[in-house]
């Protein structure tokens, strides 16, 4: 006989509905995916650690040694041979 559906005793059990599963489902998905991400993250930083032995500026090769080049600081704009930008569009 199939169940009426106009009763109250037909309606949901009273407890935990599929939603509060599915929410905390959820949750504990959320929470593995980024403690398993933090792990991850922890392993490769670890396995890539500084080399106190590697020279923070390599010197360019053609280069002249370093301090024999002079920085000249000018405070005017000098005009380019470059043709004007006239449009930023780009298909």
């Amino acid at each position: 006989m199939p169940r009426s559906t106009g009763s109250a005793s037909s309606g949901p059990r009273p407890g935990r509905s599929d939603g509060a599963v599915r929410s905390l489902l959820l949750k504990v998905g959320a929470t593995a995916l980024t403690v398993g991400v933090a792990a991850a993250a922890a392993v490769h930083v670890n396995g890539h650690l500084k080399s106190t032995l590697a020279p923070l500026h390599p010197r360019v090769l053609g280069s002249p040694a370093a301090g024999a080049g002079r920085l000249s600081l000018t405070p005017s704009v000098r005009s380019g041979s470059a043709e004007p930008v006239t449009s930023t569009y780009a298909s």
